[in-house]
């Protein structure tokens, strides 16, 4: 097994010498990287490979006929390397890093969001608002565990994100509640407004009609007084007239 090492490792410096030029720099700090196509301790580590090596000598993976065999001298895509602090970085693992830190940054930048986002309605318990609750537990779940290129975290900005959306939307429909709330309140006052100003037009007109009626009636009686007036005129003109000749006959008579 250690002449196995030994050639790999000479076999490794030769092949990949040129990757000792390339621009890097040590760690300072613990970290985890994981092995993707393509990748060598050589182009990960340069001249700090062995010490890498020998930090995951107890690494295992499933051999041909389907059981675990060690494999410090292998890498296998998906395999994880713990990387201690002082550990030299090539420029190749430098990036793999960085592409790290950005994933699990933008998680926890939709995280942070999510709960500013859930802090400004607190008092919201819509199915919906539920909903963003669970999927920001989810989110932060997702970030307690170190998988595979941080899919973890990848999942936990996803999940952030969709509890933003459903946040969102329940401010929203809130929002709209409030509005429609006050628009029946609107509504209903412009009703009692308009009624109270139909009443008030009723009356009005009411007692418009009862001055017209009083008034025609009073005309009716003085026309219909005036008539009379005039009718026993005319009777007592007439009476004037004929009592000469009553009185002439009555003469007459006797």
């Amino acid at each position: 097994m250690i002449f196995k090492i030994l050639c790999f490792a000479v076999l490794a410096l030769v092949f990949s010498y040129p990757a000792y030029g390339a621009e890097g720099e040590r760690l300072d700090h613990e970290c985890t990287l994981f092995v993707e196509s393509g990748d060598s301790y050589i182009k990960l580590f340069g001249a700090d490979w062995m010490r890498v090596f020998q930090a995951n000598d107890n690494i295992t993976f499933y051999n041909k006929q389907g059981k675990l065999a060690p494999s410090p001298e292998k890498l296998v895509i998906g395999q994880r390397l713990v990387v201690r602090e002082g550990t030299y970085l090539t420029e190749r693992a430098m990036e793999r890093l960085s592409r790290y830190k950005e994933i699990r940054g933008a998680a926890i930048k939709s995280i942070h969001a999510a709960k500013a986002l859930a802090g400004q309605d607190g008092e919201n318990r819509s199915e919906v608002y539920e909903q963003g609750l669970s999927l920001l537990a989810g989110a932060e779940k997702a970030t307690e565990g170190i998988t595979f290129g941080f899919v973890n975290y990848l999942r936990a900005e996803k999940l952030a994100r969709e509890a933003i959306r459903h946040f969102t939307v329940a401010m929203n429909l809130r929002k709209a509640k409030r509005g429609m709330e006050q628009l029946r309140e609107h509504v209903e006052r412009e009703h009692v407004e308009a009624t109270e100003q139909i009443i008030f037009i009723y009356k009005k007109r009411m007692v418009t009609l009862v001055s017209v009626s009083l008034s025609l009636l009073g005309i009716l009686w003085f026309i219909h007084r005036r008539n009379r007036r005039d009718r026993i005129k005319r009777v007592k003109a007439w009476l004037a007239q004929h009592e000469a000749q009553l009185e002439r006959l009555e003469r007459a008579v006797g």
